[in-house]
């Protein structure tokens, strides 16, 4: 009788390829956006590319959400192109969390089991995560892969915004962006917050390049919050800008995942619990 194979995992690695992914959906979704705006800019009567052919180069490989007219998208264009890279950004989210909750499963799942994991001890912690991703919201995802290395939320301040950006792709992929009662806070208002990136040179916003600089000039970078918020009925639009800033917060919310998951996975490698030098 011949010894069951015995497969290694860099859990680290897993972890940072998960990322390097969807830091490239992202990238790419933002930049449909912006190829968006400028096409809707041109003359009515030019000839566009078809919409699948804006799916696919657009496309991450999630649910191809969008079915309508070519006229209805040659005339809302760049409203289109935001929508579908909106959704595509949050739902590459979804996908980054499954990952990192299966790796952080992983690696809890290993270290109470001395390091190593049986075929059938692996086969029932993967079902019990399916079970897990079934029931949990998007954001409870991300909360369920923190739980399992025993971190608390707040290592992962950005995950605020995550649940907003959320919010907006329900809107934008169920009811085409008109805000329904489903949306809606208590006080009426669907509203979302994002991070918009500002590079300073001084203490003035850099909004253009290249940039010119004279000696002692100092470049500095901060995070500014946008806070948009929309009523009942009213129709959710935005521009590849917002795309762009979306996308940056995501990444920065990831980020955050990664870095604490990593930390509290070397942690448990080395026999020390969450916190200990």
């Amino acid at each position: 009788m011949t010894d069951a194979p015995v497969v290694q995992l860099n859990l680290s690695a897993e972890l940072s390829n998960a990322h390097r992914d969807l830091n490239s959906t992202l990238h790419r979704l933002a930049a449909f956006a912006a190829v968006g705006e400028r096409l809707g800019k041109l003359p009515r009567d030019l000839d566009l590319p078809a919409p699948d052919i804006l799916i696919r180069f657009g496309h991450q490989g999630s649910e191809g959400e969008y079915q309508e007219e070519p006229p209805e998208v040659r005339d809302n264009f760049a409203e289109y192109c935001a929508r579908f890279s909106v959704v595509g950004m949050v739902t590459a989210c979804e996908e980054f969390l499954h990952r990192v909750l299966f790796t952080a499963s992983i690696g809890a799942a290993s270290h109470e089991h001395n390091g190593r994991l049986t075929g059938p001890e692996f086969n029932e912690m993967r079902e019990g995560i399916r079970k897990e991703v079934r029931r949990s919201s998007v954001d409870g995802l991300a909360l369920a892969a923190l739980r399992r290395l025993n971190l608390e939320e707040s290592v992962v301040p950005q995950i605020s915004y995550f649940r907003s950006v959320h919010g907006i792709r329900k809107c934008l992929l169920h009811r085409g962006g008109i805000v329904r009662e489903d949306d809606v806070d208590e006080e009426g208002f669907l509203r979302a917050v994002w991070c918009r990136p500002v590079f300073l040179l001084g203490d003035e916003e850099i909004k253009s390049f290249p940039l010119l600089g004279k000696d002692g000039d100092t470049i500095s970078f901060r995070f500014d919050e946008t806070a948009r918020s929309w009523r009942l009925g009213d129709h959710v639009k935005l521009t590849a800008r917002d795309c762009q800033d979306i996308a940056w917060t995501l990444s920065a919310f990831a980020q955050q995942t990664i870095q604490a998951c990593s930390q509290a996975l070397v942690a448990l490698a080395g026999g020390k619990a969450n916190g200990e030098p």
